[in-house]
C-alpha cells in the first residue's frame, strides 16, 4: 500500500503463497472492486461481520485475500488517508498499525523493517504462551495441584 503497486500484482505475489490458489485470482479481484464501489457509493454501513475492512487471522483465505485487495483497492484510489478509515475497523491489530504507519506516510522501508520486527515480537510471545501450555498439560497429567499449576503459569506471565 504504501508503494502503490497495482493489487493485480500483489494479488499474484500473494496467491504464490499457496500450493493450490484458494480462488481465481479473477474472482478475488471483481470481489474486491465490487466491495470497493458499494462503498464509494456510500451503501449503508455493513455489519461488524460483513465489514470488507475486517481483516484478521480467522478469515477463510479466500475471503482474507478479498478483503486485503479492497483495502489496497480502496488506498489507491482515495489515497493513502484512507487506511485510517480502514485501520479503525480493522479486528487486527498488526494490520491496522501498517494501515495507520501508511496513512501517517511512512515510507515502504520503514513499513518493512516496523512490521517485521512487531511480527517478531508478536510470534516470540505466540512460542512462549505454546511452552506455557505444554507445561500446564504436563503438570496436569502428573496431577499437580492447582496451587502448583498456579505457580508455573505465574512464572510465564509478564510481571
Amino acid at each position: 500500500m504504501a508503494s502503490g503497486d497495482n493489487p493485480q500484482r500483489v494479488l499474484s505475489l500473494l496467491t504464490a503463497h499457496f500450493a493450490v490458489p484458494p480462488a481465481r485470482e479473477a474472482a478475488i479481484m471483481e470481489q474486491a472492486y465490487a466491495l470497493a464501489e458499494k462503498a464509494r457509493a456510500g451503501a449503508a454501513p455493513p455489519a461488524a461481520a460483513e465489514d470488507p475492512a475486517a481483516v484478521d487471522h480467522g478469515l477463510a483465505p479466500e475471503v482474507l485475500l478479498a478483503r486485503l485487495m479492497y483495502g489496497l483497492v480502496m488506498v489507491r484510489r482515495e489515497g493513502k488517508e484512507a487506511g485510517r478509515t480502514l485501520a479503525e475497523s480493522c479486528r487486527s491489530l498488526f494490520f491496522a498499525e501498517g494501515l495507520a504507519l501508511v496513512a501517517d506516510g511512512f515510507d515502504e522501508a520503514f513499513l518493512r523493517r516496523r512490521l517485521a520486527l512487531h511480527r517478531r515480537a508478536v510470534l516470540v510471545d505466540a512460542a512462549r504462551k505454546m511452552v506455557l501450555a505444554e507445561e500446564l498439560c504436563l503438570g496436569l497429567r502428573a496431577k499437580y495441584s492447582y496451587e502448583d499449576l498456579w505457580r508455573v503459569a505465574r512464572a510465564y506471565l509478564p510481571a
